[in-house]
Formats: structure tokens, sequence, C-alpha cells
């Protein structure tokens, strides 16, 4: 029997309506119907609230044999590599766990468990008990700042463990819209990004300001001015990928230049973060990519400034009063935090935890 169908068929048996349950829980009715169908299970603190309104023992309503003890069902954010079993980071949301995969340069933080792909759903093997899944708060976005966030929200007392996925714009706010992480990082705001922000139920916060521009080499050997220099045959360019920020900037460089039709982008090395840019230029895979300035700045790399940008974290209004959300907003306004993105090079923090107008409107996101 699935854990989900005993808190089902608890109460269905006392005549307690899905809506009302839901209510009196402090769950969506969307998470509580993931629960009972088993696609999803509680966090101990969810699994005590539900018994206690049907009054019943936890392990009345979710005792489950063997293995099942040590595992969890969860909401996968992305796919695993074609591989068997996945090593992934669990946050909870609205009371559902959601289980993000470490990739890239993310796989060198522990893990809270292993996926196993072969299984029905999306199943993690824990390895620990449930109850030492430490509190998460997720932040998705491409700014490297967002790591020392992450890293001074978990040195506050009592604060949750913040971790950083580093993904481009439009990842970042399908995670976001999904429920998938807490904050979503966007830069380079446009239409585009306007439209996915409609209505009043997002809250947009600063975090720094910089340049994003060309990384060149140090000392800019080939002279590089702008993107027409691009479509050089002596220049290699390497690319983010398409929904980035800096992917966009670059396509509308490459347009106002004149490169129409040439074959830039498909020929570029590509890469999914800034960092991978500076790298690629400074180890000699690439001679020139669009990136921040700060990549330059920590790489010692050259740059070209072409455009000055606002970097927001985006987070949903419903999610103010969660404590953990409330603590990752005082860290990025306090004193400390501006001062430690400052002295990294090429970050204005000095509006760092402000509330910003949504982009294509007049009002300010928090009122």
């Amino acid at each position: 029997m699935r854990i989900g169908n005993r808190v089902r068929e608890t109460r269905e048996k006392l005549g307690i309506a899905q809506r009302a349950l839901a209510e009196q829980i402090g769950l969506s009715r969307q998470s509580l119907s993931a629960i009972e169908n088993g696609s999803t299970d509680p966090s101990v603190g969810i699994a005590l609230r539900i018994a206690r309104a049907l009054g019943r023992k936890v392990d009345e309503l979710f005792a489950s044999p063997g293995d099942e003890a040590r595992s969890l069902r969860l909401d996968l954010a992305e796919a695993p590599f074609d591989a068997r079993t996945a090593r992934v980071v669990i946050a909870q949301i609205d009371g559902r766990w959601v289980g993000h995969r470490l990739s890239g340069e993310e796989s060198v933080h522990a893990c809270d468990g292993v996926l196993d792909v072969t299984s029905a759903g999306h199943r993690v093997r824990l390895l620990g008990p449930e109850a030492d899944v430490p509190d998460t708060v997720s932040l998705a976005g491409c700014a490297p700042a967002l790591a020392v966030l992450a890293d001074r929200t978990a040195w506050t007392r009592g604060g949750p463990r913040a971790v950083w996925l580093d993904r481009g714009n439009a990842r970042a706010l399908d995670l976001l819209r999904a429920g998938h992480v807490s904050f979503a990082g966007v830069h380079g705001q446009d239409d585009r990004i306007a439209r996915q922000l409609e209505g009043d139920e997002w809250v947009l916060v600063s975090l720094a300001r910089w340049q994003a521009g060309l990384v060149v080499a140090a000392g800019n050997p080939l002279a590089i001015r702008d993107a027409a220099d691009l479509a050089r045959s002596d220049v290699r360019v390497v690319a983010r990928e398409q929904g980035s920020g800096a992917r966009a900037l670059l396509e509308k460089e490459l347009l106002r230049a004149g490169v129409v039709g040439h074959p830039v982008i498909a020929r570029a090395l590509s890469v999914h973060s800034h960092l991978a840019v500076g790298r690629a230029v400074a180890l000699g895979a690439a001679d020139v990519g669009m990136a921040i300035e700060p990549i330059a700045v920590a790489l010692g790399l050259g740059f070209i400034a072409i455009a000055e940008e606002r970097f927001d974290l985006v987070l949903a209004r419903s999610t103010l009063g969660r404590s953990s959300v409330q603590r990752v907003l005082d860290v990025l306004a306090s004193g400390a935090f501006r001062a430690d993105v400052a002295a990294l090079g090429g970050y204005d923090v000095r509006a760092s935890g402000d509330l910003v107008a949504l982009p294509g409107t007049s009002t300010m996101a928090g009122g």
C-alpha cells in the first residue's frame, strides 16, 4: 500500500473534505492531494500536523515496510543524466519534497540522497534519517554572488541551509514558477521576463548591478572591440546556452552590429555559466565570450563593457512570511553581505536588498 492512501482513507472515513483538511494543516489542496496519492511524501512536520488533524498516530498513517522508512518520494526538478542513479539535494517547498540533481561544478557538494531512477516514480534513498535533512532554501540564478548569499545565510544562527543552483534566466524562472525553488535570479530584464512576471504574485528584490560585456584574454591580444569582431575568421567564440541573459545580449549585439546570417553562435563553444565562459577564455579554448565583469576581474581577463544590468531575485509574494525566505532577505540587505560581494570586484551592491519595480510597470514589487 502506498503511503498516501492511508491519509485519504482515514479522511474520508471521518467525513472530512480534502479542502478543509488542507486549510487546517496549512497546505494547498494540490499539495495535500499529492501526499494522498503517493506522488510525494510529507516532511516530518507536515506528517505530524496531518496525524493531529485526523486524530491518529503518525505511524498509523505513514508506516511503511523495509527500506521505505529510509527513502522519500519527491518531485524531481530536473531529469537526471542517463545513469541508474543520481545524487540529489533536497528542499521542502509548500509541504512537498523537491529534489535537485547535483551535476557539473555542483557535484562537489554533499548530497542528501541518491535517486533510484529504476523505481516507480521518483524516490530518493536518504543517506541518513529524514529528520537529519536540514531546512533548505534554494536559489537558482547565474550570479556567482549567490554563492556568497547562500553561505552567509547558512552561517546565521539557526538559519536554514541555502543551496545555489547555477541556472540561466529562463531555467531559473521555470523552476520558480513550477514551485521547485524559493528564489530565481534574473538579469537583462526584457519584455519576455516581464510577461512571465505579470500579476501581483511576484516580488523582485535587487541583488546587484554589474557590467555585461565581452570577456577577452588579458591585454586583448586580438584587439577585439565589439560584437562585429566576433565574425572574424581568427576569433573563436564561447557562448552561453539559449535562454540565458548573456546569450540574449550576445544575439542583440550581433544584430545591432549587422552580423546577420553569419554562423557566429552556431560555431561557438557552448557552455552553461558565466564562470565557464571566463574559464574557456582563460584556458585558451576561446578568444571571447559574453559574460559579466566580475568573472573577468576574478580570472584576470580583459573586459569590454557593453551594457549595465541589474540582477534581481524573484520570489512568490505568498512566501514572504516564511522564516527561511525572510532570513535570506535579511542577509541580502546586511552590511556584511554587501561588503563581502563588493570586495569581489565588479559588483555594485549599494541597492542590495531593496524592493524594485516589476519590469514594464511603475509599481514597486512590494507595494
